[in-house]
C-alpha cells in the first residue's frame, strides 16, 4: 500500500479507519473506500481475522480510487465478503504500514477495535476440495448444537469419515492458525 496517501488519525479521538467494500469496478478489482471514525463511538462493522500471505504476490484493487497492491489473500477475503459485509476493519488497509508510529499506536487499540467489532470474521482461505465437509463438521459442535455440554469431549470420540477427516485436516493446516494474533482476534 506504499502507492496509497493516508491523512493522519485524531489519536485525541481515538480514531481509526473503516473500510466500506463497494461493488468491482468495470475491470473487476474490488472497490472500496476508506474513512476515519472514533474507537469511542464506532458505526457497526466487522474485523477481519486473517493471514495476510505472501507479500511478493499481489493483486490490485481501488481504495477511494487509487489503484494498490493487497495480498492476493486479502483480495480474496475482501471479494468473498462482499456479498455479506460491508464495513470492515482490515489492519493491512486500515493501518497505515508505512508509519511507525501509527502501527504501534493502533497495536495499543488492536484489543479494543476487535472487541468493538459487531463480529470478528475469520478468513482461514480459499475454499477447497471438501471444504465444506470440514465446515459442517464444525457446525455439529458449536455450543448451540451441543446445548453446552462436552463439545471437546464429544469430538474426541467421533469417527469421521476418511473424505472429512482429510477435509478437517488440511484446514487445519491453512496458515491461518499458525499465527500468533488469532488468539486476540476471535478470543
Amino acid at each position: 500500500l506504499a502507492s496509497m496517501e493516508y491523512s493522519a488519525l485524531d489519536t485525541d479521538a481515538n480514531e481509526i479507519r473503516l473500510l466500506t467494500l463497494l461493488p468491482d469496478d468495470e475491470n473487476g478489482r474490488v472497490c472500496c473506500t476508506l474513512m476515519h471514525v472514533s474507537l469511542i463511538n464506532p458505526p457497526e462493522y466487522v474485523a477481519l481475522s486473517y493471514c495476510w500471505g505472501d507479500q511478493a504476490i499481489t493483486r490490485e484493487i481501488t481504495i477511494n480510487g487509487v489503484q494498490v497492491q493487497i495480498t492476493t489473500n486479502l483480495e480474496s477475503a475482501l471479494r468473498h465478503l462482499f456479498c455479506h459485509y460491508k464495513c470492515l476493519w482490515v489492519d493491512a488497509i486500515c493501518i497505515n504500514q508505512q508509519d511507525k508510529a501509527e502501527r504501534s499506536q493502533q497495536l495499543l487499540w488492536m484489543g479494543s477495535i476487535y472487541r468493538r467489532a459487531e463480529k470478528v470474521a475469520a478468513w482461514v482461505g480459499v475454499e477447497f476440495k471438501h471444504s465444506d465437509l470440514a465446515v459442517d463438521f464444525i457446525q455439529k459442535f458449536q455450543p448451540h448444537q451441543t446445548h453446552g455440554r462436552g463439545s471437546a469431549e464429544q469430538l474426541i470420540e467421533v469417527e469421521l469419515p476418511p473424505a472429512t477427516q482429510s477435509a478437517f485436516l488440511k484446514l487445519l493446516d491453512q496458515p491461518y492458525w499458525r499465527r500468533v494474533w488469532i488468539v486476540q482476534e476471535i478470543a
